[in-house]
């Protein structure tokens, strides 16, 4: 009962931080194009595109370090610890300092190579955003290994403090440096003061009370598995390159406006997507733990049960973004771009869904010991999402890398997904469809149904017709559930049998 009341704290603290740093996204990019215009605001994002594809792959490798700490902490091996802290701290510190050098290496092409809209003197600006960039990235990632000791020392509401902390002093900062007329550079100056003291006052409380008690380790008996950490890393490279390869397509072909156009599109769904994941992550460790026993029956009852939970949210989730993504767009913008039709918003809400189910199936894989099986599900993704956009974005411009996304998903990745799952929890297909895939369609459609007749009580009365439809998925979603639970005890009966 202890781990379950630290794993909902833990889960309490990162969705709080998750809430203001998307609450800061949603002021500060209105106000970055009001005070700034399309292109200043295009420069922000493409700016904090690449640090975040510089550095966010660092959060998937250093949960492969948490992994280890924990494990040392866990069995009392103080020795172990210490040394394996004392590595972790200084690979962290060595790959945000290479993560500066290609910031500041990537800045010295900015109006020749890249960018080349940037007015006269806005060059200047840039370099100096990217020195505070630089500096905001290799506080972050030096703040991991204190993170990731925390969490052995079973530390959870410490660190859930200290994200939250992130969170608010770099809304707090990056605003100021805005509203005082420092612009992009202004931010990202903010970002890496905050990043510095946050940092700072972690390290205090580790010296403090988590210390490792043996100062001195040998490493040459604690090494990892061989490979193990280069597993996590492979994940994280490739991770982080589909998340930002779209942003960076489209720099080179379609400019900071166009970008600016595909953030505001893919920010709401992004945030779905780092929402409902989050409870994903936070099982993980209790995926570890479970994977392995001989008793499979906890694992899949853990896992189905959250799956059901992601599922259900997931499709509401798509329906919504489906039904009002447009509107919730255009008042976002304040009506200043010039939006695709309905359409492209019923695509993206069916990419949504599959985007976020897809994903919960590739951490099962990643903490349940098959790290290499999702990273190859990742190289594909890339793969067909690179081409796709190549193919799409002469002809759709912005809406290219949002029909990408949907159409891998839909050529090989849901069934490969499922097959994952299937291999990973040992079950059959249909006790996952029971499980899953019902009782998300059973919640779905009539959610759609309800967001639809909303949205038509705004414009024109209901039709006949649309009564009809409503009362047609009424009736789908009850013979769905009678599936779900009539497969539901069909299982339960081979589990007693």
């Amino acid at each position: 009962m202890s781990q379950l009341r630290g794993a909902r704290g833990a889960l309490a603290g990162n969705y709080a931080a998750l809430a203001v740093a998307l609450l800061s996204q949603l002021i500060l990019l209105p106000l970055l194009l009001t005070r700034l215009g399309a292109t200043g605001a295009g420069f922000f994002v493409v700016l904090w595109s690449a640090v975040n594809f510089a550095g966010t792959g660092i959060g998937w490798l250093s949960g492969g370090g948490t992994v280890m700490l924990t494990q040392a902490a866990a069995a009392g091996n103080e020795a172990q610890l210490s040394d394996l802290y004392r590595r972790f701290g200084r690979g962290m510190a060595r790959y945000g300092l290479v993560g500066w050098i290609v910031l500041e290496a990537w800045s010295l092409g900015v109006g020749s190579l890249w960018l080349r809209e940037v007015p006269p003197g806005g060059t200047t600006q840039i370099r100096l955003a990217v020195h505070g960039a630089g500096a905001y990235m290799f506080a972050l990632d030096v703040h991991q290994a204190d993170l990731a000791l925390l969490t052995a020392r079973l530390r959870l509401s410490s660190v859930a403090f200290f994200r939250v902390a992130m969170q608010v002093l770099m809304f707090a900062f990056g605003t100021c440096g805005v509203l005082w007329g420092g612009g992009v550079a202004g931010m990202f100056v903010g970002y890496a003061a905050a990043a510095v003291l946050v940092s700072l006052g972690a390290h205090l409380l580790v010296r403090r009370d988590a210390w490792p008690s043996v100062g001195v380790a040998t490493s040459r008996t604690l090494r990892p598995e061989p490979g193990s950490l280069g597993t996590f890393a492979g994940y994280s490279i490739v991770f982080s390159i589909l998340q930002y390869v779209d942003t960076l397509v489209l720099t080179i072909f379609g400019g900071p406006a166009a970008v600016v156009l595909l953030t505001f599109l893919q920010r709401l769904p992004d945030a779905a997507i780092l929402l409902i994941g989050r409870a994903s992550e936070t099982l993980g460790p209790y995926y570890t733990t479970m994977s392995g026993a001989s008793d499979r029956e906890p694992f899949q009852r853990t896992y189905l049960t959250a799956s059901r939970v992601i599922w259900r949210v997931a499709a509401v989730s798509g329906a919504g973004y489906a039904v009002f993504g447009r509107d919730v767009v255009q008042w976002w913008s304040r009506g200043r771009l010039d939006l695709p039709p309905q359409w492209f918003f019923v695509a993206s809400g069916f990419a949504l869904v599959a985007a976020i189910v897809n994903r919960n199936a590739g951490l099962l894989a990643y903490y349940s010991g098959s790290p290499r099986a999702a990273t190859r599900l990742l190289v594909w993704e890339l793969a067909m999402r690179v081409t796709f956009v190549l193919l799409l974005v002469h002809r759709l411009g912005p809406t290219a890398p949002v029909l990408a996304v949907l159409a891998a998903q839909l050529a090989v990745l849901l069934v490969a997904y499922r097959r994952l799952e299937c291999e990973l929890l040992h079950v059959r297909l249909p006790v996952l469809l029971a499980s899953c895939v019902w009782p998300a369609l059973a919640s779905a459609i009539p959610a759609a149904i309800l967001m639809l007749c909303l949205r038509s009580l705004t414009t024109s009365a209901i039709s006949q017709r649309g009564l009809a439809l409503a009362a047609a998925a009424v009736g789908a979603a009850a013979v769905l559930t009678f599936q779900e639970r009539a497969l539901g005890l069909q299982f339960l009966r081979r589990r007693r049998a």
